[in-house]
């Protein structure tokens, strides 16, 4: 009796041949890929390397999703601590503070081209609770950009401290904080004079808090 041999039937050799020729491609498309992955290394390196350099390599910088710049001007002031005094504060502030800390003035941040610098009165109330005062300083670059700022959202204007223009902004709750604002527009720069306090624990109240900021901006230099 004769076995029939049918024609997908293949002898031990012809597989292993067909397992080897196997191997070979899957060792081929592996190297393909690994010398795409080194192509894509190599321009990524040299984008980097060509980009160019930065006209000033002291600031930190980060490009946000919408292109512009940002980071922190490093050896760059705005006088922000100038424009009042920890006694000024006291006098502002008044029964309201128990004592009031050394000023704080933080770096100044670069915001496509607009800049921006805080100064800062941390104060213990009368009632022991830690608020602060400050005072928020920002020079735009140009009227394009103040006005795509929008300053003036929820703001009544509130006469004028030694002829600029005074803003009253209503109260804004900012993370756990309940901040009371004053704004003074001079030309492209914006001061912002603002009591902080926890927004579960309020004490001063509005009315308080821009008298005692109106007074400070009565008195500072701008």
């Amino acid at each position: 009796m004769t076995k029939n041999t049918q024609p997908h039937d293949k002898k031990p050799l012809e597989q292993e041949v067909e397992v080897i020729i196997g191997r070979k491609k899957q060792i081929a498309v592996l190297a393909i890929f690994c010398i795409i992955g080194a192509v894509a290394v190599a321009i990524t390196v040299l984008s980097i390397t060509m980009m160019p350099k930065d006209p000033n390599p002291g600031v930190q910088r980060g490009v946000g999703a919408d292109g512009f710049r940002a980071g922190i001007e490093d050896g760059v002031s705005l006088n922000v601590k100038s424009i009042a005094s920890k006694a000024q504060v006291v006098t502002a502030l008044g029964s309201s503070a128990r004592s009031v800390g050394d000023p704080q003035v933080s770096k100044v941040f670069n915001y496509n081209g607009n800049l921006g610098q805080t100064l800062t009165f941390p104060f213990v109330r009368i009632d022991g609770v830690a608020s602060s005062l400050y005072i928020d300083k920002r020079i735009y670059k140009d009227k394009k950009a103040l006005d795509d700022d929008h300053i003036y959202i929820a703001t009544m204007q509130a006469g004028k401290v030694n002829g600029l223009p005074l803003y009253f902004r209503h109260a804004q709750t900012i993370g756990n904080s309940r901040e009371y604002h004053l704004m003074v527009i001079d030309g492209l720069t914006v001061y912002r004079f603002v009591v902080a306090q926890p927004d579960d624990d309020i004490y001063m109240s509005e009315v308080n808090s821009l008298a005692a900021l109106k007074k400070i901006a009565l008195a500072v230099k701008l």
